[in-house]
């Protein structure tokens, strides 16, 4: 088992952040854990890694309790850039890590040409922009290859290039064994990653694949582009029976539920026009985002 959380209790003075949280991980994956700001998503990381005690409940990592020594060398967290040492160059973290888990110079300075950052390694923390400081950050996080890695908003600062080159480099990893679970606000980009989602709401998670939440998502109307040989007829038709919009000749913007798709495309069909593309307008993590803290 790479973690087990059982009945996980952790209140700040009347606010319940986790209540009764239960899951577990028997098999390495990319999860992501997504919620507002507030929700919890950093004192759950902050208890698996046994950083912040819990009420009550117990952790356990690789079969061992979380506040065992020997879950050092097996997992990493990534956290914000207020650990970091100001005075001091991303070359002097990288070292330290690297000593602590006897680690070779020659793997930090690979890694460092990885993460594009020969630039400005050996210069103090304190002229780095935020960019700079998330690439150090996910540096002294992934030195040691860890067989469990938590991020806390790993994707903040970083621009487009170091986006894609996050997502090679945990990709990488996970294709190692190495089991990642993402906490980040750019749903986008998570799902890039993974489709395995984690909803932290009121305390508990919720999966993406929870059957009661696709099977209430699938009630909701939802936007969807549509790539169709559509006739003015059939436009016609169309208007009278949903929320259609035509953008152009081949394109309309459609909004619907589930069962309403079905008898969408059905419909056209009937009319022997094509489909060549429909998707949804706004991603689904987005839109199970929306209708779990929005509504």
């Amino acid at each position: 088992m790479i973690l087990n959380a059982k009945n996980v209790n952790k209140s700040y003075k009347n606010d319940l952040i986790l209540n009764d949280l239960f899951f577990k991980i028997e098999k390495p994956k990319i999860l992501g854990l997504v919620a507002p700001n507030g929700s919890g998503k950093t004192t759950l990381f902050n208890a698996i890694c046994n950083l912040e005690s819990i009420d009550s409940g117990e952790i356990y990592i690789f079969d061992e309790l979380n506040s065992s020594s020997g879950i050092f060398n097996k997992m990493s967290y990534m956290q914000d850039s207020k650990i970091l040492y100001t005075n001091l160059t991303g070359w002097d973290h990288l070292l330290y890590v690297a000593k602590c888990h006897k680690i070779n110079q020659e793997n930090t300075i690979d890694l460092i040409s990885d993460l594009d950052m020969k630039r400005y390694v050996k210069k103090k923390v304190s002229t780095y922009s935020l960019g700079m400081k998330q690439t150090l950050l996910l540096a002294m996080s992934i030195l040691s290859k860890p067989k469990l890695l938590l991020l806390d908003e790993p994707l903040n600062g970083l621009d487009v290039t170091k986006c894609d080159i996050f997502r090679k480099i945990i990709l990488a990893l996970h294709s190692t064994g190495t089991t990642v679970i993402i906490s980040s606000h750019n749903l986008e980009e998570i799902e890039k990653l993974t489709t395995d989602i984690l909803f932290l709401k009121s305390g508990k998670l919720i999966s993406s694949n929870n059957q009661q939440l696709l099977l209430d998502f699938s009630k909701q109307k939802t936007e969807y582009d549509v790539i169709l040989d559509i006739t003015t007829s059939l436009f016609n038709v169309l208007k009278k029976a949903f929320q259609i919009e035509k953008i152009s000749r081949y394109k309309i913007t459609i909004r619907m539920n589930e069962y309403e798709k079905e008898n969408f495309i059905a419909l056209c069909k009937e009319n022997k026009c094509t489909i060549f593309d429909i998707e949804l307008k706004e991603n689904m993590t987005y839109q199970l985002y929306k209708m779990l803290f929005e509504c």
